[in-house]
């Protein structure tokens, strides 16, 4: 007794599957695109402090730092966002305390003359990335969940 099994659909099959990479690697460039250049960026830009009295600044949002975060793809697969205010590294790791010295001007309100040093106590650490990433990483999700059906569209 003979069996005889037909596969049919097999050339199909074997042409859907020589596009799988490259269609997955669009549809992840995308998912790339998407999470760097716009939700984490404008997550980075809400979640970034704005220092006391400053406005909208040229950009239309928040102060010096706020508007010193850049967003750019590094290759297909893969971005940054980075904060490129000199002073974006301490609000994100703190300070510990410590002296500012040689300033003649050093003023705040409730001194009795400017003064030449001062005591800083030290400031506390922002992390302000780590709370964009973590309000990004639902919109990963999604892109993801999309670009999956788009490949599985693409592919039928």
């Amino acid at each position: 007794m003979n069996i005889v099994v037909t596969i049919t659909g097999l050339d199909e099959f074997k042409a859907a599957a020589a596009k799988l990479p490259l269609v997955a690697e669009a549809e992840l460039a995308k998912v790339a695109e998407k999470t760097v250049m716009l939700t984490l960026w404008q997550n980075s830009i809400a979640e970034a402090p704005t220092g006391k009295g400053e406005g909208g600044g040229k950009r239309g949002y928040g102060g010096n730092l706020k508007q010193s975060i850049r967003a750019k793809m590094l290759n297909k697969l893969s971005g940054v966002v980075q904060a490129l205010s000199p002073y974006a590294i301490y609000v994100l790791e703190g300070t510990k305390p410590h002296w500012i010295e040689g300033n003649n001007y050093l003023w705040w309100k409730g001194a009795r003359h400017p003064v030449t040093h001062v005591f800083h106590p030290g400031t506390k650490p922002n992390p302000f990335f780590d709370r964009a990433i973590k309000k990004t990483i639902p919109k990963i999700q999604e892109y993801m969940a999309e670009a999956l059906q788009n490949i599985i569209n693409t592919l039928k």
